[in-house]
């Protein structure tokens, strides 16, 4: 039988949550997690996207390297060790196959995607992922939306801006990819990087360590695929960070924030929030959902001052969007209104 003070603590915080949406005060953190909402039970290349240790199994097998057994769920590590092995040029070809496809969107990110409408708010989405099923999902709805993403690569390294207006298809077909001059410019000065972006007119995706590059070009595909993901990558990052956009950075700081499909044993995680707030607590209200959660977990979240909720993704999603809607849905547990 389900926790029913679990439920209560679950229950409040999706109340908050939707008011926090509708008030457009909320920053949405999407990890690799996100991508396993409603996701089948097995990673299958070119059906669905993987989680860390899938794609660090996959990685190493492509690349004919030996799986240790420290490496299956450790993907910095096993990413660095493919790249010392291989090369990056190899490690970012396997990682291209792996993103480079037209994903369907999950039931959270189909959700995101709605939330202008919903909130009568345009949205702001900071994630880590490299794969593109966000910018896909805004398309489905026709909403406008921007891009900043991440480039390591050191002869044109720095932050990346895309805009994707109602005259542009996404992913950009061949018509448009002529054309990249017209989307694409990259942040010379992050300092002044705060009219660029207006989140009265479109969302904003902040794609911090990096993505993969869908633009119609096949021959330089690979030039400008970015990948933070070994652990010389996040240090080099770290060491980067007073490049942050200052648009984007203000932003957060001025939001409360959801994490969605993270865990604090994540390197990408710890990276952001190391950046941004070093250890302290976080300011404001904060939330993270978590599928499952051991001690360690649930005290290292508690002690950034995060409320996290124990459920699965699906749900949440579910009894967000309901809330959203105004349709709250009903409690078989405990027979009321969530």
């Amino acid at each position: 039988m389900p926790d029913q003070s679990a439920l209560s603590i679950n229950e409040t915080a999706i109340k908050a949550i939707a008011r926090e949406l509708k008030a457009g005060r909320l920053a949405l953190f999407l990890g690799a997690g996100a991508n396993m909402c409603g996701r089948p039970k097995d990673f299958c290349l070119h059906q669905n996207l993987p989680r860390g240790g899938e794609l660090a199994e996959y990685l190493l097998q492509q690349l004919e390297l030996p799986i240790k057994d420290d490496y299956k769920s450790d993907l910095a590590r096993a990413s660095g060790y493919a790249i010392l092995k291989s090369e990056r040029l190899a490690v970012y070809d396997e990682l291209h196959t792996v993103f480079d496809g037209n994903f369907e969107p999950t039931p959270l990110h189909k959700l995101v995607a709605e939330l202008p409408g919903l909130c009568d708010h345009h949205q702001y989405v900071v994630t880590t992922n490299y794969d593109d099923v966000m910018e896909r999902a805004f398309a489905s709805k026709g909403e406008p939306f921007d891009v900043v993403w991440y480039d390591l690569d050191e002869k044109t390294r720095g932050f990346w801006h895309l805009c994707v207006s109602a005259q542009l298809q996404y992913p950009p077909d061949a018509e448009h990819a002529g054309l990249i001059d017209d989307y694409v410019k990259k942040i010379e000065d992050p300092t002044r990087f705060v009219e660029e972006v207006d989140f009265e007119q479109r969302s904003v995706i902040f794609k911090v360590h990096g993505a993969v590059w869908r633009w119609a070009q096949p021959r330089d595909r690979l030039k400008r695929d970015s990948y933070v993901i070994a652990e010389d990558d996040y240090i080099d990052y770290m060491a980067f960070t007073h490049q942050l956009p200052a648009g984007l950075v203000s932003e957060i700081q001025r939001r409360n924030m959801l994490f969605l499909g993270y865990s604090l044993r994540d390197w990408n995680m710890r990276v952001i929030l190391r950046q941004a707030w070093g250890d302290r607590r976080l300011p404001g209200r904060a939330w993270a959902v978590l599928d499952q959660a051991d001690d360690l977990e649930e005290i290292a979240w508690a002690n950034r001052g995060v409320t996290f909720l124990v459920m699965k993704l699906e749900e949440f999603t579910e009894q967000l969007g309901s809330h959203l809607r105004g349709r709250p849905l009903t409690c078989a547990a405990t027979g009321g209104k969530i």
